[in-house]
């Protein structure tokens, strides 16, 4: 009975070695992990959280994923809401958010959905409340990557307490580049709300600004503008400011290098009179603005450009993006495709009011691009938008490989003494027997 029971344990002990080693070697590559990367947390300021405030907190990261945030509260009670910000023609439009959290005295942390997000662009953590929360800020200016945001004004002297997680995702063979703004200033569809900033002498204004509404076929159409370059040759660039009101209201809507000297500006509308004025900038500082120059645009030339695609949701197999809807009374639809290089890989037509879309069953770990177009009902296309991103990684099972692999381990190590135990017993049985 012994020797019957000594061998079914020495196959037992072989078994779950086997499998142990196998199940090392199996384990696939570790995936990308949550990590801390924008933080101020200096400051004991505090002010209230109001719904009807303005209360936000500018940040750039440097990974280009981004999954939860935190804030620094005090004298907590009731509910918190929170939502993931982005400069669009707009305004700050929305990226992503978390809404009615319970809040606690201390850091409030705010969990949702990986978004994908460019690294150095200037994100913000816009928060409401029902002014019974307190949020703690800083007024030294501690967090040299962005600014608070609170009521009626930039506090560019403040931040907020807050934090940033996320994770820098590869794809093989890296993203596509995105388009940007070249040597002739053709728009990249930056504009961040931008007003114009306080005058420094020290910079000579640019001069002799002239608009004009140019057409080459359906993939270009917009407003160039001209003009002669600052006398000041050290300065970093120039900053394009738009209006529809010749006398208030403009908003910058691009910036190029000190080397280039014209700028497209794609994102217009039909029927439409746009004042422009540009300014020479370095760091901080702003020439005074040129002089004032308009465009009128045509009545027949389509959709304005869809305003602020963006991806907000990101998985294995799927990508969601949104976008701001278009605001011409005959538009028709929009039509929304998705590339894999110059590969197309599925197309639907969406209805007017639609703003937002999400491509399902594509391929792990691969690069993407989306193409978003407008159309009125006269049958005319808005120029292309483009967005761009990866699909993630498979879902690390090291971890859950790990732990069986451990217990087994030890199903081995208790198995082995037993075995030992049983020998020594053995040993001793016979040894009493012969005496």
């Amino acid at each position: 009975m012994g020797q019957k029971m000594a061998k079914r344990l020495w196959v037992t002990l072989a078994i779950t070695f086997f499998i142990g080693i196998f199940s090392l070697s199996v384990q696939p590559t570790a995936a990308n992990t949550s990590q801390l990367d924008q933080q101020n947390e200096t400051g004991s300021g505090n002010v209230l959280i109001c719904t009807g405030s303005r209360m936000m907190q500018t940040f750039k990261p440097t990974l280009n994923r981004l999954d939860k945030v935190a804030i620094n509260v005090t004298d907590a009670s009731g509910n918190l809401s929170i939502a993931i910000r982005q400069q669009t023609d707009e305004g700050w439009g929305e990226l992503a958010s978390v809404s009615n959290q319970a809040a606690t005295d201390g850091w409030n942390v705010f969990d949702f959905a990986d978004i994908v997000v460019t690294p150095e662009s200037e994100y913000a953590i816009s928060v409401m409340g029902d002014c019974s929360n307190k949020w703690i800020y800083s007024a030294s200016n501690p967090y040299s990557r962005g600014y608070a945001i609170w009521q009626s004004g930039d506090q560019l002297s403040w931040d907020f307490q807050f934090q940033t997680f996320g994770m820098s995702v590869e794809t093989p063979g890296g993203d596509p580049a995105v388009p940007s703004n070249d040597a002739t200033g053709v728009e990249q569809n930056n504009a961040t709300g931008e007003t114009l900033g306080t005058v420094s002498t020290a910079i000579v204004k640019p001069t002799n600004l002239k608009a004009t509404f140019v057409e080459a076929g359906a993939t270009s159409r917009g407003v160039k503008l001209v003009w002669d370059i600052s006398k000041t040759s050290d300065i970093n660039g120039y900053k394009i400011f738009r209006s529809e009101s010749a006398t208030k209201g403009f908003l910058k809507i691009g910036e190029i290098t000190k080397e280039s000297f014209e700028y497209l500006d794609v994102n217009i509308a039909a029927s439409k009179i746009y004042y422009y004025q540009v300014r020479a900038y370095k760091g901080t500082e702003q020439s005074a603005s040129s002089n004032t120059a308009s465009a009128t645009t045509p009545a027949d030339i389509g959709p304005a450009k869809p305003a602020g695609l963006r991806i907000t949701q990101i998985g294995n197999d799927f990508i969601g993006v949104i976008w701001d809807k278009n605001t011409e009374t005959n538009l028709a639809g929009y039509t929304i495709t998705i590339y894999n290089g110059d590969d197309q890989v599925a197309t639907a037509e969406l209805a007017k009011d639609a703003s937002n879309y999400k491509f399902n069953g594509l391929a792990k770990s691969t690069s993407y691009k989306i193409k978003l177009v407008a159309k009125d009902s006269a049958g005319k296309y808005s120029l292309d938008a483009w967005a761009f991103g990866s699909t993630l990684s498979p879902v690390d099972t090291s971890y859950t490989l790990n732990i069986w692999s451990g217990l087994l381990a030890l199903v081995d190590v208790a198995l082995l003494i037993l075995l030992i135990c049983m020998m020594a017993k053995r040993r001793k049985t016979a040894k009493v027997k012969n005496n």
